[in-house]
């Protein structure tokens, strides 16, 4: 009786969270076998099936011609702020490339956490680069390596040295995993000095599995932030 009214459930698309596998999330519902948000679905806008004309937005679950400022409609039918959008950035369909972010409607270089960005244009992690070690453009010496941001004659633990001068931790470093220049694919992350194959459905980013279609700050590709308070979703930022 329970697979029934769960079958039965799923065939009226009521968006019930009972039934095993087919739960959503707060604030979502169940409609068709996907999870959406009604409030800005143009394919369940208020409620499940009840989808918005052509060029028509979903605002708090209702159909609208066009978007209440200071949002601007953008194809396929979705209310963004061109002011911070990373895949409309200024204007509807201009994406920002990995490692930038939209501020105010301008694609802007951004290091990831815990980077510096050092000339000529690149991130250093400014605690191991013996190239910038505590601050950009501060080389150590041929004998020496970066360690803790200071240029020292040896690493220290659990870090190693490898070339060019360089510490690590073979643990977690995908470009020295368990081994200098061992060198992990681009879908494999460093665990435990061994690399590893991320699940199916999961993207590698810096070193962690990620699911690229509900991860805010890898969304639908590495380094792709949902900001101002924007949820992922199915790889785009609402």
């Amino acid at each position: 009786m329970r697979i029934a009214v769960c079958l039965l459930a799923g065939l009226l698309a009521l968006g019930a969270t009972g039934c095993g596998k087919d739960t959503c999330s707060a604030g979502k519902t169940l409609c068709s076998g996907e999870c959406v948000d009604l409030q800005t679905s143009v394919l369940h806008c208020g409620q499940c099936g009840a989808a918005c004309p052509a060029r028509n937005a979903c605002f708090e679950g209702s159909c609208s011609e066009g978007c209440r400022e200071p949002l601007a409609f953008c194809d396929p039918g979705v209310c963004v702020d061109l002011s911070v959008d990373l895949r409309n950035c200024g204007v509807c369909d201009f994406k920002c490339r990995a490692f930038e972010n939209c501020v105010q409607g301008e694609c802007v270089f951004a290091c990831p956490e815990n980077l510096a960005f050092c000339a000529p244009g690149i991130c250093v992690d400014l605690q191991t680069d013996s190239f910038n070690c505590g601050e950009c453009n501060f080389t150590c010496t041929d004998q020496q390596t970066c360690s803790a941001g200071l240029c020292t004659f040896g690493c220290f633990p659990p870090l190693v040295a490898c070339p060019p001068g360089k510490c690590v931790n073979v643990g977690n470093d995908p470009l020295n995993c368990g081994a200098c220049a061992n060198r992990c694919l681009r879908e494999e992350i460093c665990l435990g000095a061994l690399c590893q194959r991320c699940l199916a459905g999961k993207l590698a980013c810096n070193n962690l599995c990620v699911d690229p279609m509900s991860d805010r700050n890898n969304c639908g590709a590495c380094d792709v932030q949902c900001m101002n308070g924007r949820r992922c979703l199915n790889g785009r930022c609402l």
